[in-house]
């Protein structure tokens, strides 16, 4: 199976079976005669692509609910073991979900009128989400009950080739079809090269979402109007006409930018290393981080010592330890206590969390 895909079998007496890829592994619908679906080929020619949709929509329109058991497995070269959850998956149209695990613990996970709960019984502990603005994509991810006009909207719909183990069986791949985004850079650009592609991708979706959000709402917080002068619209026009090759220059970043105010600006500030806007982590917290990440890496009684191998824990704890050394030219106290920072939360959470 493809990375993105997900497969769907229209086996003949009109049955569906569909596999939840991403979230809980193979599930499988039980075969019945389904009152006043499409009558079933008795030839032993294939069938159009045509003719096993309109089967599939008869069969996806008569659901309502779906009940099945799942087996989903986690591998990773840093855990000890592969993780192993095991349960039950209910879905009712159109948006109510219900997962019920049996293993590793029991947990319940239930999506209904746009919020989300858990609960964890041995924990002694729930939580609620409201999930509103996800509920839709959640339940488009499904497939479960959707006929191929809307499956189509989001999914290029094909043929696939069953196994030999499956007779008769009808292999439906749904890929993803582009994003609107790329289909519109694709259709507008003139120099479809990725140093273009992800320029644009940055022009229409992390700057307005995440990074632009975050100035106004600092900035307004401060009582301050922010200019951003590089995102002139006709500064950005000009900057996506360069070609690919001149931009890059020698493979350095921002080659061009750096060369045109050479002799404006100090060297010293335009050859210094990219540094961003951080939390004053190290001045804060420093030493706690430090202390935390030690038992972390190097207690015995580390909760971390659950899911990863002690050995892989003491060639990071040495790792750390050598940073500040000059070893690592991109090293900071930043990035130091940054990621003891993360190890602390780690560790933790797996306690409050993870019943570790």
């Amino acid at each position: 199976m493809g990375h993105g895909e997900r497969w769907m079998l229209v086996r003949r007496g009109a049955v569906a079976l569909a596999f939840l890829a991403a979230l809980v592994g193979p599930v499988f619908a039980k075969e019945q005669k389904t009152p006043g679906a499409a009558p079933v080929p008795t030839h032993a020619a294939r069938e159009s692509l045509g003719q096993v949709l309109a089967r599939f929509d008869d069969v996806q329109g008569q659901i309502r609910t779906l009940s099945a058991e799942f087996l989903q497995t986690t591998r990773s070269p840093l855990l000890k073991d592969p993780i192993v959850a095991k349960g039950r998956f209910y879905l009712t149209k159109p948006d109510s979900v219900l997962w019920e695990y049996s293993a590793p613990e029991p947990m319940r996970f239930v999506v209904a009128n746009g919020a989300y709960t858990g609960y964890f019984p041995e924990r002694k502990r729930a939580e609620k989400r409201d999930i509103k603005r996800w509920s839709e994509q959640l339940f488009r991810f499904f497939g479960v009950g959707q006929g191929s006009k809307e499956l189509g909207k989001f999914y290029e719909i094909t043929l696939g080739e069953p196994g030999d183990d499956e007779k008769d069986v009808y292999l439906l791949v749904l890929s993803p079809k582009k994003h609107r985004v790329r289909k519109r850079f694709d259709e507008a650009a003139w120099d479809r090269s990725p140093l273009n592609w992800m320029t644009y991708s940055d022009l229409q979706l992390r700057l307005p979402e995440l990074l632009l959000m975050r100035v106004d709402k600092m900035s307004m917080g401060a009582s301050l109007e922010a200019r951003v002068p590089f995102l002139d619209h006709k500064f950005v026009e000009l900057a996506m006409s360069i070609p690919t090759r001149i931009k890059t220059g020698d493979g350095g970043l921002k080659y061009l930018l750096k060369k045109a105010v050479r002799g404006l600006i100090p060297s010293e500030l335009i050859d210094r290393p990219k540094q961003g806007f951080a939390l004053p982590l190290e001045q804060h917290g420093g030493r706690v981080f430090a202390d935390a990440s030690r038992f972390a890496l190097e207690s015995a009684e580390s909760p971390l010592r659950a899911l990863f191998e002690p050995a892989a824990l003491a060639q990071l704890a040495t790792s750390l330890a050598q940073q500040g050394e000059g070893r690592d030219p991109e090293d900071s106290p930043f990035r130091r206590t940054h990621r003891r920072w993360l190890l602390a939360l780690l560790a933790r959470s797996l306690v409050r969390y993870g019943g570790v």
